[in-house]
């Protein structure tokens, strides 16, 4: 999938979702462990692409955000989470790729092993 010539202050940014309400937990956890895999595999394989420019990869959880989406049951306001988002988009050159961050998840570094 060819990606425009962007500058290189903005990065491909993927935003996740993680959904804590399972009424079935291990249908519900396969399906998440399948989006995950893939998800994974997308980013790798799209910061593999772009290795050689200044792009930089990375999905990143926003978190449980309080939406009209969930009935406002979320514990993150959307402030919170599109920051998240816009941190990921704004690395610096030296900045990480293919990487997942979730500071719910991770609140030391912000990145969860893959």
């Amino acid at each position: 999938m060819p990606l425009p010539n962007l500058t290189p202050l903005v990065s491909p940014t993927r935003a996740g979702d993680q959904n804590p309400a399972a009424t079935l937990p291990s249908v519900v956890a396969t399906a998440q462990f399948n989006v995950y895999a893939r998800e994974q595999f997308r980013t790798h394989a799209l910061a593999y692409g772009r290795r050689d420019t200044p792009f930089k990869v990375n999905a990143v959880d926003p978190g449980y955000t309080a939406t009209d989406f969930n009935h406002h049951s979320g514990l993150g306001t959307v402030t919170e989470a599109a920051a998240r988002v816009v941190k990921a988009a704004l690395l610096g050159p030296d900045g990480l790729t293919s990487q997942f961050f979730s500071e719910e998840s991770a609140p030391e570094t912000g990145v969860i092993p893959w």
